[in-house]
């Protein structure tokens, strides 16, 4: 999935996480490669084609990707704390998000009064491990996210989030055949989808890259 959001420039990347190839045409092609193969050809990174078997020269939807995050390059990064952060050259600074999520039906107003995760308080003198209060309880929820976001941006760096809430907030055993259960509990997937959501309006128009994790692995076997 690939899209611009709200008119800025977050781009959504859903990767394919399990080890499998495919074939497109005269290419054969892993993860994020796998959407860049038209029929007999792909081209791997901005500004540049490469020629398959068959000698046709194509275009790359991973080359749009790149240009929207105005790169032309593979992008490097890691998960690492501020002081390393703002030492290194680096393209990307990655983070996980992921321990549960909000007990109610949309995101809580406060962290330090009537927020749980799971029956736990997320005062800082407790603490939960939804992701929206991991910062000091008196600052608004997703202050974490929004700063995380100013922080990569200031080191010119782009965010990247991996997003895998299904397991620990739905409770489910961690396989596929569960996972793809808890997907398709409508109730579930709606509070889900609200804490989604606002990751996405704390990232804000900025550029940054969101994994959606793990149903980009279980979908292409179901």
């Amino acid at each position: 999935m690939h899209s611009g959001l709200s008119g800025g420039r977050t781009v959504w990347l859903w990767f394919i996480e399990q080890q499998w190839a495919a074939k497109c045409g005269g290419c054969r092609c892993r993860g994020l490669q796998r959407r860049a193969c038209s029929r007999h050809h792909w081209r791997g990174s901005a500004g540049s084609s490469s020629v398959a078997a068959g000698g046709a020269v194509g275009t790359c939807l991973g080359a749009q990707a790149l240009a929207d995050l105005g790169k032309n390059h593979v992008l490097a990064g890691a998960s690492m704390e501020d002081t390393t952060a703002a030492t290194v050259k680096a393209d990307l600074r990655y983070q996980y998000l992921s321990g549960g999520i909000f007990d109610g039906n949309s995101p809580c107003s406060s962290c330090a009064t009537g927020c749980t995760t799971n029956g736990t308080s997320c005062a800082n003198t407790v603490g939960c491990a939804w992701w929206g209060c991991w910062q000091y309880d008196q600052d608004p929820p997703g202050a974490y996210v929004r700063n995380f976001v100013s922080t990569a941006k200031s080191n010119g760096q782009i965010p990247m989030f991996t997003y895998y809430q299904i397991l620990q907030a739905s409770g489910v055993a961690e396989t596929s055949s569960a996972e793809m259960g808890a997907a398709n509990n409508a109730a579930f997937m709606a509070r889900y989808f609200a804490d989604f959501r606002f990751v996405l309006q704390n990232i804000g128009s900025d550029a940054a890259l969101v994994h959606i994790e793990p149903i980009s692995g279980a979908m292409p076997s179901r």
